[in-house]
């Protein structure tokens, strides 16, 4: 048996890279936030890719374009698919990863899922603290040794007043005045 070695086309090697380039790029653009500037640098590798392989052969260039035109749909579903999931996008929603919110209490802030203040908040319902500042219905209070915007329920309430925490309506505390007696 003889091996024969066939010389590789230049501008094949050329294609290939651009078109590995391209998927690097596209890979990249999810974790930097470049403003699309490497994804539209990973396009241009697309088509330069293409058009190399159109310079090779005209049959070479139209299977690289049918094989381009049917896989961008699929990366870019995957890439909506596990973009949200990725460091960049949580810190840039400024929303918690899927595996903070599966411990205790998970489930239970539905209406903001990403926040881990309103499941802290809940446990104060029942505290009694005072109020530092006039809630005029809003103001400040100190609960378990910590300043917090609350909402008054039911009217002015003067600063130095005992209140305690009634209701937690997303990230609102709303507190009611303590009447002595």
């Amino acid at each position: 048996m003889r091996c024969i070695i066939v010389p590789m086309d230049p501008l094949i090697i050329w294609a290939i890279v651009c078109l590995t380039a391209a998927l690097i790029l596209f890979a990249v653009e999810m974790f930097i936030p470049a403003g699309g500037t490497v994804g539209f640098a990973a396009a241009l590798c697309l088509i330069a890719g293409v058009v190399l392989l159109f310079l090779v052969n005209p049959v070479a260039g139209l299977v690289g374009a049918i094989v381009v035109l049917a896989c961008v749909p699929f990366v870019f579903a995957l890439v909506v698919r596990i973009w949200p999931d990725t460091p960049v996008a949580r810190w840039l929603t400024l929303r918690t990863s899927l595996k903070a919110r599966t411990g205790p209490g998970a489930g239970e802030d539905d209406e903001n899922p990403g926040t881990d203040e309103s499941v802290e908040d809940r446990k104060l319902i029942g505290v009694v603290g005072s109020a530092v500042t006039d809630l005029r219905p809003v103001g400040v209070c100190l609960l378990e040794g910590q300043r917090r915007e609350c909402m008054s329920e039911g009217g002015v309430v003067r600063a130095g007043r005992p209140v305690k925490v009634v209701a937690v309506d997303g990230m609102e505390l709303k507190v009611r005045e303590v009447l002595e007696g």
